[in-house]
């Protein structure tokens, strides 16, 4: 006959083989880090070829007429508004791209396409990324005596709201690095959590890295403060502190963020507790492409 512990370890077991299951199926679908472009953004863009495009280590000649043709890719569920420009390094007395910001376009691209695969009791979600075409010219170069290297600046100016979720079990396992389901951003996360007894409750405690692309910049969501991102975290229903981010957070690269919520289980109890994190900031994505402009015969 087992012992009264053998048979609640065997009862425990047995808990957290169906909550397991309970966890794979909670939400139906699981899209682990998310569907990016090769950059590991929600937006991508490059500039397409053809005649009259430029591109990069193109030949223009003066006072032939040329275009900016962009394919920028919208990999988010949903449309998405974001500001092009277009600029080059030329002054304008020599034609080009007018303006010191260059010549710019807003345009709500298309959703992604989501496609669903389901494999047993767990579903996976792919994101076929929509395209979106941005036109910009004709320009034409004049009056430039020597032949000249010029670059071409493309910039996208876009408003990122990514979540984060995640299921937190409690009190076991006592350490683990959560499974996120995050939307594709700029910035990412990576959640480890540990359970510590606290008279009579359990405090989850939580370590969040927060990561940001190198070859973009952040902003607050009004573009005005640079490196601050928005950010919330529930766990419902407890109530998570914080102890160095008070409803948004400042980041150049990285950032640690430890956060915590005290749960009060009676003996023996296992429970999963939803983790949501929003964040809302502003991207600046700046990229710049090398050109040749070429003088007449003389």
């Amino acid at each position: 006959m087992k012992s009264k512990k053998e048979v609640n370890s065997s009862l425990l077991l047995i808990s957290l083989i169906a909550l397991s299951l309970l966890v794979l199926g909670a939400d139906g679908c699981t899209m682990p880090g998310g569907r990016t472009g090769t950059s590991g953004k929600g937006i991508d863009f490059s500039l397409e070829g053809g005649v009259g495009n430029i591109v990069s280590g193109k030949t223009i000649q003066v006072g032939d007429e040329f275009y900016v043709k962009l394919n920028v890719l919208n990999y988010n569920e949903e449309s998405k508004s974001v500001m092009i420009c277009v600029r080059d390094n030329i002054a304008e007395s020599f034609g080009g791209i007018p303006g010191e910001e260059g010549d710019c376009k807003t345009q709500t691209l298309t959703s992604a396409e989501v496609t669903q695969q389901s494999t047993g009791i767990k579903t996976t979600k792919t994101l076929q990324p929509s395209s979106n075409t941005f036109y910009f010219g004709p320009y034409t170069y004049i009056d430039i005596p020597l032949d000249t290297p010029a670059k071409l600046f493309v910039s996208a100016r876009y408003i990122e709201q990514p979540k984060m979720t995640a299921n937190v079990q409690v009190p076991i396992p006592e350490t683990e690095t959560l499974s996120l389901t995050q939307t594709p951003a700029v910035i990412s996360a990576a959640i480890t959590k540990t359970i510590h007894p606290k008279q009579n409750a359990y405090s989850a405690d939580f370590s969040i890295k927060f990561s940001k692309q190198q070859n973009v910049k952040i902003f607050s969501s009004d573009f005005r403060t640079e490196n601050i991102s928005l950010f919330s975290i529930t766990m419902p229903p407890l109530d998570v502190e914080c102890v160095n981010a008070k409803g948004y957070f400042e980041i150049k690269n990285e950032k640690l963020i430890s956060c915590s919520a005290l749960a009060y289980l009676s003996t023996q109890e296992q429970v999963i507790y939803p983790l949501i994190i929003q964040l809302n900031y502003g991207v600046e994505d700046l990229s710049e492409f090398n050109f040749v402009i070429k003088t007449l015969p003389s």
